[in-house]
């Protein structure tokens, strides 16, 4: 059967209705003491396990489900070397950038900005998360979507307007325990899918031995490519060096992440989570490449996307559950179910962080809610957000591959966020004028770059498919969706007059590099910038958001003639040799000007 049974439709909406439940119960339970923290944080009281559960399942997405074999299957397991960078990645943000959230006791990570830059550096971070969010999480809302109506039959819209409308409900009613423990449960129905895929896909294809020969006649093996051009799509570095910046967006300076190693009372407890979190990711990333090996040694002599099968690659996954496991009933509405559990994880854990960065970030400095209010409030974010990424997945649509286009977006957005608390962390010289300029020319480089690419079009540089083991006289479904792919539609007109150049060198620049083209930029333009207008002087900063190695590291000398004013005290007898005071009572005391002190007659002092 090449769609779902009765037992699936079953599977299916008794899953959907335990996660909803779970939001429903901690509703319930926590009514009478649910604090805008229990809401935001669940009270600071987590454990460790739950908590890298639920990281776990907020990173994967349906994204990993879905996306990652695609990849592998259409570019060969080069993808997967991003694993390696990724445990980098992790170590990284549990040295540098963790201990400084866990002991500021932040909300929001915004907060961090606004205590080293102050509220509008922070306002602009706000701004920047939500947009890196929204672009993201419309397409992950989209790829569960695109798996049901394959299987189902059903329209995409409809699928769209379930899955986000029961994501809304249980994140605005139970609050973070609500999707802590919810993740929890998603996070197993999401390993039970995977498992199932390579168990069966390994049964038919020969064993690890049979995907491997198939994968190599293919070209989907391979691990050393070190050619080093930037317009490649996969090659040691680009997958590497992606995958260390992915991990440092993902796990250094995401609200989403950072909000969860809050919910731990201690900074021991928080690299806990944190490390076993970022170990069950990379695992989960080499199991999903692996899926797809699995299913290009099913079909290397049949590509059901070249054969009209289904109508997008990013169908290949479903139509390979619905192809070999449809024998057992209900196995098709598990595994369905864990792409859509995947996807529900990751936008009630976006909900809910949109409420903390809006609340703290936004409302809290400008008004004076009761407790009370406040938890109100973050619900009714929650659910406008919620409504607003249901509305914008009608809306995606590109011939590019759902990891390509949602990774893209994530981290063409999210490496200027992060190379503005890089330069924060580790640059104490790094002033609020350098890191809104760093961040500006950051987003403007990579949204440049990414929109280019989805207009453009260049090359994928695809591996073979085969079509020779077909038959032609199959009775096969070929799939299609009905979803309007507005992006290529709307610039099809635009793609005749683009300049080739920048299509085959700019345009085409890997995906796997935006957050590493992205963080830097930013870091480099912020550190000119505050150079060129005022370096920040060290010792006016709270230390603790520094990185203690470089509490006094200034990388460039200060302009002189765009020093920030100071304010300076001076005690005792200013002799002729060090300083001179005429009557009007100005001061020049080596290169600093000071007017107007206004001493009085005796006085030795004043401050500045």
């Amino acid at each position: 059967s090449t769609l779902f049974g009765t037992v699936d439709y079953v599977v299916f909406f008794l899953i959907l209705c335990v996660s909803s439940s779970i939001g429903v119960y901690f509703c319930v339970v926590g009514r009478k003491r649910q604090s805008m923290t229990e809401y935001l944080l669940a009270g600071q009281r987590s454990k460790v396990i739950p908590v890298a559960c639920s990281i776990l399942a907020s990173i994967v997405s349906a994204i990993g489900l879905m996306g990652f074999p695609v990849e592998t299957y259409l570019y060969g397991a080069y993808f997967s070397l991003i694993a390696p960078g990724q445990l980098l990645g992790g170590l990284v943000a549990g040295v540098v950038f963790l201990p400084i959230f866990h002991q500021l006791k932040l909300t929001s990570i915004n907060e961090y900005l606004g205590l080293r830059f102050g509220r509008k550096v922070a306002l602009c971070g706000a701004v920047a998360y939500i947009l890196q969010m929204e672009l993201y999480l419309t397409v992950v809302l989209y790829a569960p979507a695109l798996a049901l109506s394959t299987v189902t039959g059903v329209s995409l819209e409809m699928c769209v307007l379930t899955v986000g409308l029961v994501c809304t409900m249980y994140t605005t009613i139970g609050g973070m325990n609500a999707v802590i423990w919810t993740d929890v449960f998603q996070a197993s129905m999401m390993l039970a899918g995977v498992l199932a895929v390579l168990i069966k896909g390994l049964m038919e294809s020969g064993g690890v031995s049979g995907v491997w020969e198939a994968a190599y006649r293919g070209k989907r093996v391979g691990f050393l490519d070190f050619d080093v051009s930037p317009v490649k799509r996969t090659t040691f570095w680009s997958t590497f060096f992606g995958g260390l910046f992915l991990a440092l967006v993902v796990f250094s300076v995401n609200q989403t992440q950072v909000q969860r190693y809050l919910t731990q009372p201690t900074l021991r407890g928080a690299r806990i989570t944190l490390g076993i979190s970022c170990i069950a990711v990379t695992i989960f990333t080499a199991l999903a490449a692996l899926c797809g090996l699995v299913i290009y040694a099913k079909y290397e002599q049949c590509d059901p996307y070249t054969a009209g099968y289904i109508d997008k690659p990013d169908q290949i996954l479903p139509y390979f559950v619905m192809d070999t496991l449809s024998f057992l009933p209900g196995l098709p509405g598990i595994f369905v179910s864990s792409i859509l559990c995947a996807t529900m994880s990751s936008l009630s854990s976006a909900f809910n962080s949109f409420a903390a960065i809006i609340m703290q970030d936004m409302l809290v400095p400008v008004t004076n809610m009761s407790e009370a209010r406040r938890t109100l409030v973050c619900k009714i974010i929650s659910l406008v957000f919620g409504l607003a990424t249901t509305g914008g997945a009608f809306v995606v649509g590109s011939s590019a591959t759902i990891a390509q286009v949602a990774l893209g977006f994530y981290t063409a957005v999210g490496g200027p966020i992060l190379g503005m608390f890089t330069a924060g962390m580790l640059v104490p010289s790094v002033n609020a004028k350098g890191a809104v300029t760093g961040l500006i020319t950051g987003l403007a480089v990579t949204l440049w770059v990414i929109l280019g690419a989805l207009v453009t079009e260049p090359d994928k540089h695809i591996l073979d498919l085969s079509v020779v083991g077909c038959d032609v006289g199959s009775s096969k479904t070929t799939y299609s969706t009905t979803l309007t792919t507005n992006i290529t539609t709307i610039a099809s007109d635009l793609c005749e007059h683009t300049d080739t150049s920048l299509r085959d060198t700019f345009y085409s620049i890997s995906f796997l590099w935006y957050s590493a083209l992205g963080s830097v930029t930013t870091l480099v333009t912020a550190i000119l910038a505050s150079w060129y207008t005022g370096c920040q002087d060290p010792s006016t900063l709270d230390p603790r958001t520094i990185f203690p190695p470089c509490r006094r590291f200034s990388p460039l000398p200060c302009n002189p003639s765009n020093k920030e004013p100071r304010s300076v005290t001076l005690h005792g007898d200013m002799s002729k040799e060090e300083s001179e005071i005429d009557i009007d009572g100005h001061l020049e005391l080596d290169d600093v000007t000071i007017k107007n002190i206004g001493f009085s007659e005796g006085q030795s002092s004043a401050l500045i």
